[in-house]
């Protein structure tokens, strides 16, 4: 993996020629940041005479250079140049700016260093009421970043334009670490080099520190701790251009996982490395969502809506984009944490997944969505209907706990069936069918009733589950049912029609389960509109029924449906029995089995073919 980072920097530092490109930060892409915050000082025959207040400037990515932001080692030392993001005014501007100036404008025999040490100390109380004061200001919750704007001769001049503060990065490159070994071999490259660092990270891709003794190679001897990951100078700047690339151009989400997509090349060729990394610029992934059309504002479900959209188009596009390389490359998924500034916690790392698999998972998902019982299957916004289409957010949610914002224990079970998906690996149908009756089962019993008496949520995600374990089984990672025990079709439930070829609901069992719990929701239809209320839920077991259990469903259905006078299933519910005949006893399925069925068999009530006596109930109801 860091080999093919390596890469990634070698090519994006041949393109620039300079390590500022490498090593300066823009800080456009810093999250919740939106301005800079500009110390004004005026200068006069290449000197700094004095301070004269503030500016305040939105954030233009342009000016990356200019800005020459370049984070320094600690997070309680200053910065490479005098740029800073700020955290607390009054805190910044004492660890931050009075410790760079004092640490190399200060001592400095530069003129115009020594100069602006001299105005900013004259100044320095007011600069300080200055800055809480503009910070204090500024509207939302958006951080501002901290820098210096110079005024020389009517041109205003950023700390990048001068010579003096770029050098400082230049030396960056030059010496990348302070902890260091003469004549050993870089971990990267496998190289001896004259000297190699061991407190160089990536800082995108920090995924190791040495402020704990414990993490130290060889003891505790923190001058050892060049053994841990030793990097030649050349090495580490390629990994800082490479993770930073990353971090802006290949940094892609899953479910609410992040992860960085790296391409690995079977045979270097920087040309083919190129055109990947062209083809993923194309179209820059984006999860904002949608304000409205025509002035209208979007409601929140819009809003819901379009991002939950604009996060499959960026799946697909990621995947889609990955199918179509030559076999000659491969590609690792990074999922990580950053659970504070300046660390990486990698979640999981699935390696080197071949083009021919990302387009199989492509076309899973494809063939899941495509099946009939998918379209128009949700209620959306305006009256209107939506498809159930597969996303990873969608199978997220089958593991996520109830408290699962401060829970994150879910993302390990998560992304361990994301890297099974991904590297073809069999997953227990058991075990996935669990995850998702616990979901079904919460969305039935948890509130989740309207004012209409209706289960919208309970079948959504019943149907959701279902969509999830077809993808499933279209990619191979759990068993496909043989289609050919169900040849005998039914007059009135067509199943292929409703779940395709070589669906599971293949056996007597399993379509007696289905039509029980189909006979069930209709039931409850019934008791709603005599009672509003549904006394027979209680019946379900909240969706933990066994076999006995379903099997004394169906004469208790027909009895209460005969009580209210509104018994039109006949055909149904002999089919039903007809098909409890044909299984006879000790089905060999699990409770979650059944209870899936079963859950089919409700959310899919109203799919069924209609006879006549059907049509007339339906009506009534209407």
């Amino acid at each position: 993996m860091l080999e093919a980072i390596k890469h990634i920097g070698e090519l994006e530092r041949s393109k620039t020629g300079s390590e500022l490109g490498t090593l300066v930060k823009d800080l456009a892409t810093k999250k919740n940041y939106s301005h800079v915050l500009l110390l004004v000082f005026e200068v006069a025959d290449g000197q700094v005479t004095r301070y004269t207040g503030t500016y305040l400037e939105e954030i233009d990515t342009t000016r990356k250079l200019q800005y020459l932001y370049s984070k320094g080692s600690g997070s309680n030392g200053a910065d490479v140049t005098p740029t800073s993001l700020v955290t607390e005014p009054e805190r910044t501007l004492r660890v931050k700016l009075d410790a760079w100036l004092k640490k190399n404008a200060g001592p400095s025999k530069n003129d115009f260093l020594m100069s602006l040490a001299t105005a900013y100390n004259h100044d320095h109380e007011r600069i300080v009421t200055d800055v809480i004061r503009a910070y204090d200001e500024r509207t939302g919750k958006k951080g501002y970043a901290l820098s210096l704007l110079f005024e020389d001769a009517g041109t205003r001049k950023y700390v990048g334009d001068y010579p003096v503060f770029r050098s400082f990065v230049e030396k960056q490159a030059e010496a990348p670490g302070v902890i260091s070994h003469q004549n050993h071999v870089c971990s990267v490259c496998g190289e001896i080099k004259p000297v190699v660092y061991g407190d160089v990270a990536p800082g995108t891709l920090k995924f190791y520190t040495l402020d704990k003794p414990g993490y130290i190679a060889s003891g505790f001897d923190e001058r050892s701790s060049w053994k841990n990951f030793p990097l030649c100078t050349d090495c580490a700047l390629d990994l800082e251009a490479g993770a930073k690339y990353m971090d802006e151009h290949l940094n892609f989400n899953l479910g609410g996982a992040p992860y960085y997509l790296i391409p690995k090349l079977v045979i270097d060729d920087s040309i083919v490395l190129h055109n990947i990394q062209k083809e993923f610029r194309q179209q820059e992934k984006t999860l904002a969502s949608n304000d409205g059309e025509n002035g209208k504002k979007a409601t929140a479900q819009e809003k819901f809506e379009a991002v939950r959209q604009a996060e499959r188009n960026s799946e697909r596009f990621a995947l889609t984009t990955m199918g179509k390389q030559a076999p000659a490359v491969a590609f690792d998924l990074l999922f990580y944490d950053k659970p504070q500034p300046g660390t990486l916690k990698i979640l999981q790392h699935i390696q080197d997944v071949a083009p021919g698999r990302a387009a199989a998972i492509t076309a899973a998902m494809r063939g899941a969505d495509n099946l009939l019982v998918f379209r128009d299957a949700l209620s959306g916004v305006d009256g209107g209907r939506r498809n159930v289409e597969f996303s990873f957010w969608q199978l997220a949610q089958f593991f996520k706990k109830p408290d699962s914002i401060k829970d994150q224990t879910w993302k390990q079970e998560y992304l361990a069936v994301v890297a099974d998906i991904f590297t073809g690996s069999p997953v227990s149908k058991h075990y996935v069918l669990h995850q998702l009756l616990q979901k079904i089962r919460h969305e039935l019993l948890d509130g989740i009733y309207n004012n209409q008496g209706k289960t919208y949520s309970f079948e959504e995600w019943t149907l959701r589950a279902l969509n999830t374990l077809v993808f499933m089984q279209y990619c191979h990672i759990i068993p496909t049912e043989s289609y050919e025990e169900g040849k005998d079709m039914s007059e009135l439930v067509v199943w292929d029609q409703l779940f395709g070829q070589g669906h599971a609901i293949n056996t007597p069992a399993k379509k007696a389960i289905f039509l029980t719990g189909a006979l069930s929701q209709r039931l409850l239809a019934v008791q709603w509109q005599e009672r509003r209320s549904k006394p027979f839920f209680k019946e379900l077991k909240g969706l933990r029924l066994k076999e006995r259990d379903v099997k004394g469903l169906l004469p208790k259905i027909i009895n209460k449906l005969e009580e209210y006078d509104k018994n039109y299933y006949g055909k149904l519910e002999q089919e039903a029995a007809s098909y409890f005949v044909q299984a006879g006893d000790n089905w060999d399925l699990t409770i979650d089995e059944i209870n899936f069925i079963f859950a089919l068999g409700m959310t899919l009530s109203n799919r069924l073919t209609e006879s006549k006596e059907d049509s007339h109930a339906a009506t009534e109801q209407n």
